[in-house]
This record gives structure tokens, C-alpha cells and sequence, in this order.
């Protein structure tokens, strides 16, 4: 009677199935490999995008995967815990509707709150001559020379194109005891000088503000008044301030300071 035949007694260890086993890791190699870099890619592109320090290129592509995990524990999750749900919910709702929502509220309590949240809604779809509008139904009554309102009137003035009613009011708003409010007021009046082609105060008063200030905005206007009157070289180095500064800053710095790098980098591709 025949005994029965171990296959491995055919083929040893590595029969067709140790075979079969190698053949599919080698296979799978390329897929592995191929995630791997698009993993890395990803976060490389993110870094890039968002003004990581440069370092973290050299990390992620130094170690791959491990480099990516550093990448996200450190520079994204961070922002993740503070998730806003109902600032995600009101982002994702379309323009239309939140313009009807604050509309609403106006209506019902038209209020100077209400009245700045519009408006507010209005600066962040482009829509300039509608903050305008708010802004003006603000300035009455006991708020009719409120300072902090004027500026942001005269603010949506400059980003409407009416530079010289900006201009005007700009000039017209007093002096301020706060700090903060006065290098707003500050700020928006160099701004208006600049767009009125009075590059040389406006550039001298920028140059101020942005060594006092630890926002980019006056910077990023600094670079701009040189680049229009001229001053190439002196603009070029503006932005570079800018960028060093951005890159170099920690998390919560580049988010509040993301609009304004790029608006610098759209800048510097017109150069």
C-alpha cells in the first residue's frame, strides 16, 4: 500500500506555495512603493503650500512614511483638535445662504453687530461695494464717529476702487489712545496714501508700522508701494522679509498670517 506523498517531499521547503507567497510580496512591491511616494508627495505639496519651514522637505523625503507621520503629528493635527464644527458647517453652506441668513438677522434686529457680520460676509465674497453700504448704515447716531468702523469703511472704500473717498476719510479719522487702533488707522491711511500715488509718505509710514508690527500686512503693502513707484530691488527684499518671516513662524502665526503670504507670493509672480 503507497504511503502518502508529502508535497514538500517533492519540492522542499520552498515549495509552490512558499513560491507563490514570494512572487505576490514581490509583486505588491511596486503598489507599496508607489502609495509610499504618494504619501510623501502629498505631505511635501501640503508643506509647500502652507509655508512649512523647508526643513520638513528634507525630513519627509529623508524617511519615508516616518518622516510623513512627523509631519502630521506635529504641523496638522495639532489644528485638527481645534475644529470649529459649526464655523465647518456655516464654511460649507453656500454664499447665497449665508448672505440670506445674516440678511435675516439684520432685518429682524438690525443691530451694529449684525449690520459688521454682513458686511464682514460681504469683504470675504468680494463684494466691496455691498460692505460699503453696511458699513455707512453703521455710522449713525451715537456711532457716527466711532473710529473702528470709519477704518473699516474706509478699508472697503480702497478694496471697491473709491480711493478717494478712502482717502478723505482716512485723513478725516483723529488720532487714537489704543495702540491697536491707532496702527489701523495708521495702516489704513498709508494704504490710501499709496493708492492715491503718494508713494513717499506712504512708504515711510509702511516702513514704521512694519517694524513695530508683528502682522505682514504692512510689509506685504511696503513691498507693494515700492514695486509701483518703482523700486524694484527694495520690493524684492520686502518679500523675502515676508516669506522668512512666515516660513519661520510658528502654527498659529501662519494661519492668521496665510492671507497675506499669499497675496505676497501672487506679488512676486508679477514680477
Amino acid at each position: 500500500m503507497d504511503e502518502d506523498i508529502n508535497p514538500e517531499s517533492l519540492h522542499g521547503p520552498y515549495g509552490p506555495s512558499s513560491s507563490w507567497n514570494m512572487i505576490s510580496l514581490v509583486g505588491s512591491y511596486p503598489i507599496l512603493s508607489f502609495l509610499m511616494m504618494a504619501i510623501n508627495i502629498y505631505f511635501v505639496v501640503h508643506a509647500l503650500r502652507t509655508g512649512r519651514p523647508y526643513y520638513w522637505i528634507w525630513i519627509i523625503f529623508a524617511m519615508p512614511f516616518v518622516g510623513a507621520v512627523a509631519y502630521f503629528l506635529i504641523e496638522m493635527r495639532p489644528r485638527l483638535k481645534r475644529v470649529d464644527w459649526d464655523g465647518l458647517r456655516w464654511q460649507f453652506a453656500s454664499p447665497s445662504s449665508r448672505v440670506a441668513t445674516l440678511n435675516q438677522l439684520v432685518e429682524a434686529s438690525p443691530t451694529i453687530k449684525n449690520r459688521t457680520n454682513l458686511a464682514k460676509e460681504y469683504e470675504s465674497q468680494g463684494l466691496w461695494g455691498n460692505a460699503v453700504s453696511q458699513y455707512r448704515e453703521c455710522l449713525t447716531g451715537v456711532f457716527s464717529d466711532d473710529a473702528r468702523l470709519q477704518i473699516q469703511l474706509a478699508v472697503a472704500l480702497l478694496e471697491s476702487n473709491a480711493v478717494t473717498d478712502a482717502y478723505q476719510l482716512a485723513q478725516a479719522i483723529a488720532p487714537q489712545r489704543d495702540p491697536i487702533l491707532e496702527d489701523d488707522r495708521k495702516f489704513a491711511l498709508y494704504r490710501a496714501q499709496c493708492a492715491a500715488g503718494e508713494y513717499e509718505p506712504a512708504i515711510e509710514g509702511l516702513t514704521m508700522l512694519a517694524a513695530k508690527t508683528s502682522s505682514l500686512g504692512p510689509r506685504y503693502y511696503l513691498a507693494l508701494a515700492k514695486w509701483t513707484s518703482g523700486q524694484a530691488e527694495g520690493s524684492r527684499k520686502e518679500i523675502d522679509k515676508i516669506v522668512h518671516a512666515y516660513r519661520n513662524g510658528n502654527a498659529l502665526f501662519r494661519r492668521s498670517e496665510q492671507p497675506w503670504y499669499i497675496k505676497t507670493r501672487r506679488l512676486e509672480s508679477q514680477m
